[in-house]
């Protein structure tokens, strides 16, 4: 189902999302996502695709790029990996989309270049929301990260945990390529830095119960914890976890963690000191200037009561990295996006740096940890 209506729902808790006035002159750039608005990632997806649009509806009122507006078109996946890749093959083939965007999941963007959908339209992937290592192995040419996968996030945080001094650490992770991903990158993390993984617990994908995960971890007694799982998964994870072991693990999420579905599942209180890594920068910080243009797009451009999120943020960060490819491969086309992207070099984007040249294909490698505060946002 194609969501190019002027509004349309994100699940019952989102807003409607306005998309940009369509092109009245030349012919429009289409770009496509597939991303889920439904199921478990609901609460994701939508200030992803919030910031992707402000940035699209910001470019389209100053006149657009290359002489065209740009349209984006999304459908929902419900995070299913085969939906997503059906949803790409119609956006490419009926929509004429030369380049999509945003894609969740690390089975749901693995599949676009192993099945060869991206490479046998030549149409580029830009920003998947996925730090799966597996991924990014694959070193499609087509595929674009704009973010720090699980190898940066831990080693991250196996640095930031050894710095406190502690020794004993536990994984929550999903099982699937991104929980995987993140537990190999973790313990190869700890035997580099001489940190003892003590236990593991894991959970299906889209698993409803995770008390096992719970407990296996709270028998293990971990002094910190990190969690390679969905936002409202690690949530109820945290909830669950504080309810039966209290405070005795000092909890970090990996940067698929969401701050709001944290404090909502646990409480403010309770949200307090627990961590979060961060792939891009904070969308709060006063001092980081990609923040304070992606506060203002929103604040513009975005609808009403919509609040800043580090989804929003990664998403805008996306859809400028698209902007720039085309400006630089000055056409409207997937060819010249390419080429344009290819380009990109050291680009300062005004607190994280962007770099596709020399076949490279992970742009940024940015990576830091916030603590929610006493307040419910992240601090850094």
């Amino acid at each position: 189902m194609h969501l190019n209506r002027r509004e349309f729902c994100v699940g019952t808790a989102l807003s409607s999302l306005p998309l940009s006035t369509l092109a009245q002159g030349n012919a429009e750039i289409v770009v496509g996502q597939s991303v889920p608005t439904t199921g478990p990632l609901a609460t994701l997806a939508g200030p992803l695709i919030i910031g992707t649009q402000v940035y699209f509806d910001q470019v389209n009122a100053s006149g657009g790029v290359n002489g065209s507006k740009i349209k984006l078109v999304t459908m929902d996946d419900n995070f299913q990996p085969d939906r997503t890749h059906e949803n790409v093959k119609k956006l490419i083939s009926a929509d004429k989309a030369i380049a999509i965007l945003n894609t969740c999941g690390a089975p749901n963007s693995d599949g676009l270049i192993t099945k060869n959908i991206l490479s046998a339209a030549g149409v580029p992937l830009i920003g998947p929301y996925t730090a799966s290592v597996l991924v990014r192995s694959r070193k499609s040419p087509l595929a674009y990260f704009v973010a720090s996968g699980a190898g940066e996030e831990a080693d991250a945080v196996v640095k930031q945990i050894k710095s406190m001094g502690l020794t004993k650490l536990g994984v929550m992770y999903q099982n699937d390529l991104f929980g995987q991903d993140g537990l190999a990158e973790v313990t190869r993390a700890t035997k580099a830095e001489g940190i003892q993984l003590v236990g593991t617990g894991k959970f299906e994908r889209n698993a409803e119960d995770i008390e096992p995960a719970i407990d296996e971890l709270g028998k293990s007694a971990p002094q910190a914890i990190v969690m390679f799982g969905p936002g409202a998964t690690t949530a109820k994870f945290v909830a669950g976890y504080r309810k039966k072991y209290g405070v005795r693990s000092m909890l970090i999420s990996s940067s698929a963690g969401s701050v709001d579905a944290i404090v909502a599942a646990t409480g403010q209180q309770n949200a307090a000191g627990i961590g979060l890594i961060q792939v891009v920068p904070n969308p709060a910080n006063p001092t980081v200037r990609i923040a304070g243009e992606y506060r203002s797009a929103l604040a513009k451009f975005g609808p009403k009561g919509a609040q800043i999120s580090s989804y929003g943020m990664q998403g805008f960060i996306t859809a400028k990295v698209l902007v720039e490819g085309l400006k630089r491969g000055g056409g409207r086309d997937a060819a010249s996006l390419v080429q344009g992207l290819n380009s990109i070099r050291a680009w300062e984007m005004g607190g994280i740096t962007m770099d596709f040249s020399g076949g490279n294909r992970q742009g940024s490698r940015f990576a830091d940890i916030g603590i929610i505060g006493s307040s419910g946002r992240l601090l850094n």
